[in-house]
């Protein structure tokens, strides 16, 4: 069973950087909130994860409908153990079917729980 939840969460490391190369704030280039949100991945992709937090604040302020904006903040939620934190915003996001945001939340929720709920496992499957 351990070793099941560390593949999905070696599989989630490898398809959240595949995700980074790709990112898009998914709400086109003139979209309020972009430029904050390729801010914040200038700043992610630069390990500059207290910037980072603060501009996908800005564009999920900005703009709602910024997807990658929610995943991409909760992955620094998940870095800096405030698991409860990333799983609340994660129930906001606009887009709770997106492969990136069910595995961030799948994740948070193991480390939220004591033992693994059933919604975790059935996220994590989801996206393995």
């Amino acid at each position: 069973m351990k070793k099941r939840w560390m593949g999905w969460v070696v599989a989630l490391s490898l398809l959240g950087g595949a995700a980074l190369v790709r990112a898009q704030g998914r709400a086109g280039p003139d979209q309020p909130g972009q430029e904050a949100f390729d801010e914040g991945m200038k700043a992610f992709n630069a390990d500059d994860f207290a910037t980072a937090e603060q501009k996908f604040k800005d564009a999920i302020q900005q703009n709602s409908k910024l997807t990658d904006a929610y995943w991409h903040l909760a992955a620094i939620y998940y870095r800096n153990k405030q698991y409860k934190q990333a799983v609340e915003l994660l129930r906001k996001c606009p887009d709770p079917a997106n492969t990136d945001v069910k595995g961030q939340l799948g994740v948070n929720l193991l480390k939220v729980c004591g033992p693994p709920p059933p919604e975790a496992v059935e996220l994590l499957e989801d996206v393995t």
